[in-house]
């Protein structure tokens, strides 16, 4: 049997589109498939390769969304490998980052520009996906709206989206963001009310800190919403 080829595999050589594109953005994740450009501040590869090994009981035709998404690295990750994807990010312009990429990946997954708040979760059909990404985002509405808008944004997330893959910022991270004391000692303290299992599958460091920044894998125990 002959090996499905990834589009990782023969990566496409960046234009001049793109990297206008990319002069508009921080360069956080590298550009799935591209080449053409120097290193981005945080590789992703392994982070990629750690949650694909805990999501191999879905099979590869999952349906996945990526909250936060910033250049699209992981929606590309997956959709290279089967999964259905979407990518979710505040900013327009790594939107149109993600979209550039695209267009010259040909990789199937979509992108469009939103926040990860109360009012976009709850319009969320139950069952639309299988697995919700949000790596290094929750600090940032924690310091915003509180801890216990956290909780509920994932009580709200759970009871549509079964599987949650949360990589969570910690206050014993040595750096001088204002973030870092609106965070609780207790990591998993924001799944307060949430009828989930969680389970620790990895630990990276940061562009900002050597300390080991946590990734969880969180399952919904029950039901769907009514």
């Amino acid at each position: 049997m002959v090996a499905h080829g990834l589009v990782e595999d023969s990566p496409i050589q960046a234009t001049a589109e793109l990297e206008a594109c990319l002069n508009r953005v921080e360069y956080y994740q590298p550009l799935y498939g591209i080449v053409g450009f120097e290193p981005p501040l945080r590789n992703c590869r392994d982070r990629a390769a750690a949650i694909e090994e805990a999501l191999k009981p879905l099979g590869k035709n999952f349906r996945l969304i990526d909250f936060g998404s910033s250049l699209g690295y992981f929606p590309f990750y997956f959709a290279d490998r089967g999964a259905a994807c979407t990518g979710v990010d505040i900013k327009p312009e790594n939107t149109a980052v993600a979209l550039t990429v695209q267009r010259l990946n040909g990789l199937p997954a979509t992108f469009r520009t939103g926040s990860l708040d109360l009012q976009s979760v709850r319009t969320i059909p139950a069952n639309q996906y299988d697995v919700g990404l949000i790596l290094s985002v929750l600090h940032h509405i924690t310091h915003r709206r509180g801890k216990d808008y956290v909780a509920l944004l994932l009580r709200e997330l759970l009871a549509r989206i079964p599987t949650l893959v949360l990589e969570l910022a910690h206050r014993d991270e040595d750096v001088t963001f204002e973030w870092r004391e609106a965070l609780d000692e207790n990591r998993l303290g924001i799944l307060t009310g949430c009828d989930a299992d969680a389970r620790l599958i990895a630990q990276f460091p940061t562009h900002l800190s050597k300390v080991m920044r946590p990734i969880y894998l969180v399952t919904r125990r029950t039901g769907h919403p009514e």
